[in-house]
């Protein structure tokens, strides 16, 4: 989940363009990782500042492992990104921030950042593995919780990240299982839809597992 309380991603501009408003933004070209989700989000970011994505910026997709060095290239003047990237560009002196947490602000609040999902042959094929399963991820949010710091430390160790970027990159606040808000998921869907992203309506609230709905 990406709420206010700790940085998850980003809007920021390249140092020494002159970028200090939303309203300069205008006539520049912004950056992002490809995705159509990603590109959908950068839209209505722009709409809600008041900007039309079709004719006062040019958008520029890249792929997630070139972004960083097509801002820091000038290939774009401002990028929307999510961490570790946003810390990578701000620790380097690449960009500095604009609007923190965008998603957030202008999309859904809170905003469901991702989902932990259980294909229905395993929870029917393997039921004991998939309670087991179930289960460690809400064992691990606890940790996340209760050890930030050192939860940063292992995305260094499990993912290659600088440990110097990764205890300064923000952390998405986990839901555990009992914790699940459905609304603002429900919200997102629906944007998902009115935006062509999806093509019929999901029921969210259907698709939540709980340890009362587990196959038996």
């Amino acid at each position: 989940m990406e709420a206010d309380e700790e940085r998850a991603s980003c809007l920021l501009v390249k140092k020494g363009v002159g970028i200090r408003t939303v309203s300069d933004l205008k006539g520049r070209r912004i950056g992002t990782y490809t995705g159509t989700t990603q590109l959908l989000y950068l839209r209505l970011l722009l709409k809600n500042l008041r900007l039309d994505p079709d004719k006062d910026v040019t958008i520029i997709q890249v792929s997630p492992q070139l972004e960083i060095e097509a801002f820091a290239t000038g290939q774009f003047d401002a990028l929307y990104t999510i961490e570790p990237s946003v810390t990578i560009a701000i620790e380097r002196g690449i960009g500095e921030s604009l609007v923190e947490n965008p998603r957030n602000k202008y999309v859904v609040s809170p905003f469901p950042a991702g989902a932990i999902p259980f294909s229905s042959r395993f929870l029917k094929e393997r039921p004991i593995e998939a309670k087991g399963v179930y289960r460690a991820m809400d064992r691990a949010v606890t940790f996340i919780k209760k050890n930030e710091e050192e939860a940063k430390k292992l995305v260094s160790k499990y993912t290659g990240l600088e440990e110097s970027i990764a205890v300064k990159a923000g952390i998405y606040d986990w839901w555990q299982t009992q914790e699940v808000k459905v609304e603002p998921m429900q919200k997102l869907a629906d944007v998902l839809l009115e935006n062509g992203e999806l093509q019929s309506k999901v029921n969210v609230a259907g698709m939540i597992l709980s340890e009362d709905n587990f196959p038996r």
